[in-house]
């Protein structure tokens, strides 16, 4: 690392750990938070969609699985949160060793394999809702108890600073990968799969063990979602899109402020009595290509005459007298 990232490196470290203390308001922290959380479960996912390639549609899976192994370890057995979560990261790479060597060991690549983790994700929503040691649909419900030694917070700068944590460590792992031969196997069956077989690569085993380690990840951001909001249930936990609904609302109010703000600007036109309020953007012209041809085209017809060749090709003689 040069010095220049160093420094690079060290300046944003001070402005992260300074952010909570210049943000205006608690809402701007938990914003803060969910920001950093979803950088940690985005890094999960590159793990195994970004190093090893291997593109998955239900990592929702790990997630939901380490929200509610931590929930059920806090709620009905009593166990402290956070000696509960390390399980619940676990559990998640457990699952995520359990459907990799499933689907690996099947051959599965590509976008089976993304259907597959859908698949799996889509089957533990259902248990979820039918077993009776998750509550069904009701969801479990963690008693509120602002402790830190019960994982909750007055502060949200509490919550801030161990999503910064955990940004961090998803970050270490990355740096690790990028510069350890698991890394480089990794990306050698990221690029051609058999091509690494063949130099020796126990593919199988590679890609196994990085579903692990992505599982684990998202399971241990599983647990933190269950400890910020109290509460868990078989929607929340796999829900099909992560993150789909909210990016359709965002989009959808921002087609809903651009058109307001289009009927704001031509009633304040109609107010200055300006004829451009009742006006409606014509056809837009048709932009000609750097084509000789084409301009010459265009002038011909503006001009109402034949096109004629600039340069016309000379006649290919019959024969060698007659060119002669």
């Amino acid at each position: 690392m040069t010095p220049r990232a160093r420094l690079l490196l060290a300046l944003g470290a001070v402005a992260a750990l300074a952010l909570p203390l210049v943000l205006p308001s608690n809402y701007a922290v938990n914003v803060a938070v969910m920001i950093l959380f979803s950088a940690f479960l985005g890094q999960a996912w590159n793990i195994a969609g970004g190093f090893a390639g291997q593109t998955s549609f239900g990592h929702v899976v790990f997630f939901g699985t380490g929200a509610y192994a931590s929930t059920i370890l806090h709620a009905t057995w009593g166990w402290n949160p956070w000696l509960a979560w390390p399980v619940a990261a676990l559990a998640g790479g457990a699952v995520g060793l359990g459907i990799g060597a499933l689907a690996f060991r099947a051959g599965l690549r590509g976008s089976y394999f993304a259907l597959v983790t859908l698949a799996f994700a889509e089957v533990f929503r259902i248990l979820a809702n039918s077993a009776e040691f998750t509550r069904g649909g009701l969801g479990i419900l963690i008693k509120a108890d602002a402790r830190a030694a019960n994982f909750q917070f007055k502060d949200p700068a509490s919550l801030y600073y161990i999503a910064l944590a955990l940004v961090a460590a998803s970050l270490a792992i990355a740096w690790w990968l990028r510069r350890s031969r698991f890394g480089a196997q990794l990306a050698a069956i990221r690029e051609n799969e058999d091509a690494a077989r063949a130099l020796g690569i126990d593919v199988l085993r590679a890609k196994t063990l990085c579903m692990g380690i992505s599982g684990a990840m998202a399971g241990a951001g599983g647990t933190f979602y269950a400890q910020k909001y109290l509460y868990i249930d078989p929607s929340i936990a796999w829900r099909r899109e992560v993150g789909g609904d909210a990016a359709r609302q965002h989009d959808r109010r921002r087609g809903h402020g651009l058109r307001a703000a289009g009927r704001r600007h031509r009633a304040w036109l109609r107010g200055r009595g300006d004829a451009r309020a009742h006006q409606r953007p014509g056809p837009r012209p048709r932009r000609l290509r750097d084509d000789p041809r084409r301009h010459r085209r265009a002038a011909a017809r503006r001009a109402d005459r034949p096109l004629r060749p600039a340069h016309p090709a000379p006649r290919r003689p019959r024969c060698l007298r007659c060119a002669a």
